[in-house]
């Protein structure tokens, strides 16, 4: 898992500023991403392959493969009041709950962490790849040989 140093992504580990705490050793190191620096720390490396799973070969360039990219949402506290706020049978908001484009809009991530990964993919992934925008979040369709090229593995 890699932050960023650009100070607009925020990393799953709290990156904040190009800084995150390594979790084994307790320093703080400097994030890096393909946007910012060639600097890479590795913060997890699984070496245990789930039971249902079998080991055969390394994957072809060709196979597809889907992920998803999460990014820093927005207004958190704000939605957490207005769900208590529906919740509650004494609320004048009482059962008006959101619609789904309405709650994106309020978490919504900043448009220049939107346009910092999406630099990042535009960079990597061929003209092949299908990315899917949404307001907090990206799901990208790509080759293993793009994916590879896009995390550097």
């Amino acid at each position: 898992m890699l932050g960023c140093s650009c100070n607009n992504v925020i990393c799953a580990l709290g990156c904040v500023a190009g800084k995150t705490l390594d979790p084994i050793s307790d320093q703080v190191k400097t994030c890096a991403t393909a946007c910012v620096t060639s600097e890479r720390i590795t913060l997890y490396d699984r070496k245990v392959v789930p039971p249902t799973w079998n080991v055969v070969s390394r994957a072809s360039p060709h196979q597809r493969v889907h992920f998803l990219v999460a990014l820093k949402q927005q207004n958190l506290k704000k939605l957490e009041e207005l769900f208590w706020d529906v919740s509650n049978p004494k609320s004048k908001s009482w059962q008006q709950f959101m619609t789904k484009d309405q709650v994106g809009k309020l978490v919504a991530a900043k448009p220049q962490d939107i346009a910092t990964v999406k630099n990042w993919l535009d960079a990597s992934l061929s003209k092949n790849a299908i990315v899917t925008y949404s307001a907090d979040g990206v799901e990208v369709r790509c080759s293993a040989k793009d994916a590879e090229k896009l995390f550097e593995t």
